[in-house]
């Protein structure tokens, strides 16, 4: 990064979808100014990114008249082969939830978390986000149907299903699904905004108090079904450089907590390739995460999590240092992420990006950035 003063970007949109002369008219204000170094981040979202060597060609090229350098930071599903040899200077990958979490670890004073894995409880934490999506709604459906609910402390929020076509394509004709699912709404003590729970801020009791967390991750491979097409998916859906990991499994680790995670396939393969232990060796049906077919995927990671009650006593103390194990690992990536990203040399623009980029932080409340 050059000498020049910059600005920072927070870009939600499909970038996609944005054309060089619309970015200009939206950031008027911002680009006309001359002599910038102008950094977009696109980190909270799956991207397709097989237009982005073509969008940033297009970007660069409209600043350059304002004498304007132009960077990018992007989410860990990017892949450096999708953009010109030439183009990798200016874009930095990071794993964005995984940095969050750590972020908020160190530097808000706010936060506290439960420091070591209580194997003193017989419950499995569940907390949903959003109730329209198959692994959100799947297990406390099945987990009602089997007499199993009680073993779980559980958040789910079926008052505010708003989405119906996810539920339809796995109950067609089946109205009554949305109804009872309203009835197993279940609201704990944490924050609900944007119509799903932010990850932040959380209770540490919910981890303190339970033995295990079931994730419900952010993306569905839909495809994988065999009831939906990958080209008629509701939003897009390409090939990622590695599955979208979010603050709702790191957030688990940061807390010393096992997990089993309802997401995509391959999931826990990334994560092993990156240095996290995650428990199959405790579960009934390891390779959960590899199996296909996305229902059986579903159903294979709860049972699991069922099995894990029964059996987990007989692991305390690998479990134990598993999860410990994690926790300094989650430490270690981020700090190395962070000293790969030249940007972040100046500390105001690495504060300025996670106050922009994460949600409920609040900069009185982070302490001074070392």
């Amino acid at each position: 990064m050059s000498d020049k003063t910059y600005t920072l970007l927070f870009f939600e949109n499909k970038f996609s979808e944005v054309s060089d002369k619309d970015f200009i008219e939206t950031y008027k204000s911002i680009v006309e100014v001359p002599n910038q170094d102008i950094v977009i981040t696109l980190i909270r979202e799956v991207w397709d990114w097989s237009s982005f060597n073509d969008w940033i060609k297009s970007i660069q090229a409209s600043l350059s008249r304002y004498n304007h350098t132009v960077y990018f930071i992007v989410n860990s599903t990017f892949n450096y082969s999708e953009v010109d040899d030439s183009l990798h200077k200016y874009i930095f990958s990071i794993d964005f939830f995984l940095s969050d979490a750590v972020f908020r670890y160190r530097y808000d004073q706010t936060l506290k978390i439960n420091a070591k894995w209580n194997s003193d409880n017989s419950q499995v934490l569940f907390l949903s986000g959003k109730p329209d999506y198959y692994n959100r709604y799947q297990p406390v459906l099945y987990l009602s149907q089997q007499g199993r609910l009680h073993d779980f402390v559980y958040s789910y929020h079926g008052t505010k299903i708003s989405d119906l076509r996810d539920i339809n394509m796995f109950y067609p004709n089946q109205s009554n699904i949305v109804n009872t699912l309203k009835k197993l709404s279940n609201i704990l003590d944490i924050e609900f905004q944007r119509n799903h729970y932010s990850g932040y801020p959380f209770d540490p009791n919910l981890y303190k108090n339970t033995v295990l967390s079931l994730i419900p991750e952010g993306v569905l491979d839909y495809h994988t079904s065999g009831l939906i097409d990958i080209k008629d998916l509701p939003y897009s859906y390409s090939p990622l450089n590695a599955p979208f990991i979010t603050e709702k499994t790191y957030r688990a680790i940061l807390n010393h907590h096992p997990f089993i995670i309802l997401g995509e396939m391959n999931s826990l393969k990334y994560l092993e390739s990156i240095g996290f232990k995650t428990f199959r060796e405790y579960l009934k049906y390891p390779d959960y995460n590899e199996v296909e077919l996305l229902q059986d995927r579903i159903l294979y990671g709860i049972e699991n999590s069922l099995y894990f009650l029964d059996t987990y006593k007989k692991y305390q103390s690998d479990i134990e240092r598993d999860t410990k194990h994690n926790f300094e690992n989650l430490i270690k990536i981020a700090n190395s992420q962070w000293n790969s990203i030249s940007l972040f040399n100046d500390r105001k623009l690495f504060l300025d990006f996670y106050l922009n980029c994460s949600y409920e932080l609040d900069r009185k409340d982070i302490s001074k950035i070392d």
